[in-house]
């Protein structure tokens, strides 16, 4: 039974049998015991809740929008020079501007951002490898951007 790898797990609740000479805890010892148990039971608590929505702050023009991560669309990002990164949402269509934005890319592919928001005009931002936020643009998504042929038939 020892080989068992719940044995660990299980032997807690197991109910030790009484000898005939043992006797009884008294119940300061079975306070105790209790006690005990619980400190060894005891788990920080880890919030490992992904947040339901990415809110964009807008600083230059103090909006905030929140776009649910199941209404968002296909994430575009520049890869080559990771200064540009661009997707879609209820509607709406966020393109960032910075510099190093593959953090925030990964972020949002995972589902673990719970908010952009782009730096004052005239902060320079980092000079290491962080995120650097330069502008944010969110438009009402529209088919102008549409092909042609998508919208008429050849004439």
């Amino acid at each position: 039974m020892a080989d068992d790898p719940l044995s660990k797990f299980t032997q807690k609740f197991r109910m030790k049998s009484p000898t005939a000479s043992s006797k009884p805890p008294s119940s300061a010892e079975r306070v105790a015991d209790v006690e005990d148990n619980d400190r060894e039971n005891y788990e920080a608590f880890d919030n490992k809740v992904r947040p339901v929505c990415l809110e964009i702050r807008c600083h230059r023009s103090g909006l905030s929008y929140s776009i649910p991560y199941a209404h968002m669309g296909a994430l575009i990002f520049n890869f080559r020079t990771g200064r540009e990164l661009i997707f879609t949402g209820c509607g709406l269509t966020v393109t960032i501007k910075g510099r190093n934005l593959r953090e925030i890319a990964r972020a949002i592919s995972l589902h673990t951002c719970d908010f952009i928001q782009d730096c004052p005009e005239g902060s320079t931002g980092p000079v290491d490898n962080a995120s650097f936020v330069e502008s944010i643009r969110v438009d009402v998504a529209t088919r102008q951007g549409a092909p042609r042929e998508a919208d008429e038939p050849n004439k």
